[in-house]
């Protein structure tokens, strides 16, 4: 792609000068902000006086035709801080633009049987006081909306959610919803975060629960840097039919995991020093022409506790079928390029196909470090590279990546210029 200049000019859009803004009673701004999205009408675009504004709890349960827009009269000089609450119910074709929400509390937008909402160009700081929460809770029957051009920046809790409760049906209609071009960035660990409250949550995306919901999620084009949540996943899928295509994850920790469902399609992403690279449970999966440069291990398939469409009786993984690996380019990986079956668990990876990806290797080579008894499918034109350990992260190695990517998406590895990423915030 030519760069993502959209992507630049919404971040730009957000400026400090949010910060400094006079403080004003919720009477001047948004004490009435309720009834004025409830009594709008189709297209109608409601301003928020410039201000500060704390613990703002806003609900709305009205459909429009055309699209509702709320927003700063000047984009990014608004800001929400303490318990903030928009409650989406029973909503449609409402978009919130242009506000910053620093150290928030609970989740800042719930969606609850709501579609075409759209959450863009809004900064996030240090929102969150759970790791097991979220900033956004996608939920009962909500579809078809869009989380897009947002700054996420030091989460103290999950950054977007897509739920699925076994005792509400409505989560089954959580789907066509479209996270895209927004950054995440700079995660601090659970451990350092919360001490005292286990190692689980922090990923900045969690779609679903159940593996047998299919949500058709699609997760593209997002920024994903200096992540280390849980040590694990940066993206947490653990539903059906989700496509996670042609994003970028920069000096993670973390990685990006199938948890678990069926037939998802991780394609076109460009993993550079991310930690974990991709890890994968569950069947029908496609893992194609991936860029996994610097990770400990490229591709993992660990063993597994349950077969396909078994019953969970707790917490544990599905077993891995039918699963495409084709096309990737793996570069220098720290321990193993394709590592399947490991951690011991009664069931081994099955029907995988592995077919047609290069690894460029330094100072070692480990061919898919394999436990015994895998049914492997296929193993077909895989290529191993040997090289100088300087080469792995050259031009050339690099433009061989660019040149295919180019075709399919005309994508390269996103980078930003949003000016207040990473400065300390009063």
């Amino acid at each position: 792609m030519k760069k993502s200049l959209g992507y630049y000019l919404a971040a730009g859009a957000l400026f400090i000068a949010g910060l400094f803004c006079t403080v004003h009673s919720l009477a001047q701004g948004v004490s009435d902000l309720s009834n004025r999205i409830n009594s709008a009408d189709s297209g109608d675009t409601i301003y928020i006086d410039a201000g500060t504004y704390t613990d703002v709890n806003v609900s709305t349960n009205k459909k429009f035709a055309r699209a509702v827009v709320i927003r700063p009269k000047v984009l990014g000089a608004v800001t929400f801080t303490g318990a903030v609450s928009f409650k989406l119910n029973n909503s449609s074709n409402i978009k919130f633009e242009g506000f910053i929400f620093r150290e928030t509390s609970g989740s800042v937008f719930l969606f609850n049987n709501s579609n075409n909402i759209e959450i863009a160009n809004n900064y996030f700081y240090k929102c969150g006081i759970n790791p097991n929460h979220s900033i956004i809770r996608i939920v009962n029957g909500s579809g078809d909306n869009k989380i897009d051009f947002n700054t996420f920046e030091d989460t103290r809790s999950q950054a977007v959610l897509i739920g699925t409760y076994a005792n509400k049906a409505a989560d089954r209609l959580n789907t066509g919803n479209k996270i895209f071009r927004n950054r995440f960035c700079n995660v601090k660990s659970i451990q350092e975060l919360y001490p005292s409250m286990g190692k689980n949550g922090l990923e900045q995306i969690v779609i679903g629960f159940l593996p047998d919901y299919v949500l058709k999620t699609d997760v593209y084009q997002n920024l994903f840097e200096n992540i280390i949540g849980d040590g694990w996943e940066v993206i947490s899928n653990k539903s059906s039919g989700n496509t996670i295509r042609e994003n970028t994850f920069l000096n993670c920790k973390s990685g990006l995991s199938i948890r678990g469902g069926s037939n998802v399609k991780i394609i076109d992403n460009y993993l550079d020093n991310a930690e974990k690279g991709i890890r994968i449970f569950g069947d029908g999966h496609t893992i194609n022409n991936n860029y996994i440069l610097n990770s400990d291990v490229g591709i993992r398939l660990p063993s597994t506790d349950f077969q396909t469409g078994a019953k969970a009786l707790f917490t544990g993984y599905y077993q891995q079928d039918n699963v495409s690996i084709s096309d990737n380019f793996i570069i220098n990986p720290k321990s193993s390029d394709i590592l399947m079956g490991e951690n011991g668990r009664k069931l081994k990876p099955k029907g995988i196909r592995i077919a047609g990806n290069r690894i460029y290797y330094s100072n070692k080579k480990q061919i898919l470090k394999a436990n015994k008894n895998l049914s492997i499918k296929s193993i077909a034109d895989n290529q191993y590279v040997a090289s100088e350990s300087g080469v792995t992260g050259s031009t050339n190695t690099k433009s061989i990546w660019f040149a295919r990517i180019a075709d399919t998406n005309k994508l390269q590895p996103f980078v930003s210029n949003d000016a207040r990423v990473g400065k300390t915030w009063k």
